[in-house]
């Protein structure tokens, strides 16, 4: 074969490679979004929460909670019950962080134990449990991809819960009237939240990092 033919082979060799067609393997999918609750994007008040999953709002307390659950095997009604759990969660940590923050911060130089804050956050979401009502829900189907590069859907719920600040303020002094005959808590740090509760209520209640319940892919 002379020059000639070898340089033409050459040519059509890598206008071949170039015009093959190349397919978008499994690993290099983004999540995307295939389907959602009336074929509404994500609203404004899922992305508000997420930012601050809890809040006291206009003469209530709002939480938020967050679940995923593969759509080959679950309803969304499943997903939007652990959603709910997930935003009862939440109300204990955040009373919990809420309550480390304000004596941390606080002037009255109350001599606080995180322990206690985590037994009030406990008792009060134990509390509120019943008093909290759906406020508002949201679902998205995702196709994914997974470690092992299979391309799967899951649903993601999201649930607000709501109940009156005034209840929340009640519940919040029982839990800590309970303590301090359950625990010898004292009754300072009762009365000192109660008579700064709008102090209370502007401290951040960071939420923990994020161990939301999510249903397995069988």
């Amino acid at each position: 074969m002379n020059m000639k033919s070898l340089m033409t082979l050459g040519l059509l060799t890598l206008s071949a490679c170039s015009s093959t067609p190349t397919h978008e393997t499994p690993e290099s999918q983004l999540d995307e979004v295939i389907a959602s609750m009336n074929d509404e994007s994500k609203p404004d008040w899922v992305e508000d929460m997420e930012k601050e999953p809890f809040k006291f709002d206009d003469g209530f307390v709002i939480s938020l909670g967050i679940a995923e659950i593969p759509a080959s095997n679950g309803r969304l009604s499943a997903a939007y019950k652990i959603a709910d759990n997930d935003a009862k969660r939440n109300i204990a940590s955040a009373v919990q962080a809420k309550l480390e923050f304000y004596f941390q911060h606080s002037a009255e130089g109350t001599d606080f134990d995180a322990q206690y804050s985590r037994s009030i956050g406990a008792e009060s979401s134990k509390i509120t449990s019943s008093h909290f009502r759906v406020h508002k829900r949201y679902w998205q189907k995702v196709a994914y991809t997974t470690d092992e590069g299979s391309r799967l859907s899951k649903y993601v719920a999201y649930v607000t819960i709501k109940m009156p600040e005034g209840k929340f303020r009640q519940s919040i002094a029982k839990a800590m009237k309970d303590l301090e005959n359950k625990k010898g808590l004292s009754d300072s740090f009762r009365k000192s939240v109660d008579a700064h509760w709008e102090k209370f209520v502007d401290t951040p209640a960071q939420r923990e990092p994020n161990n939301r319940e999510t249903a397995s892919e069988e």
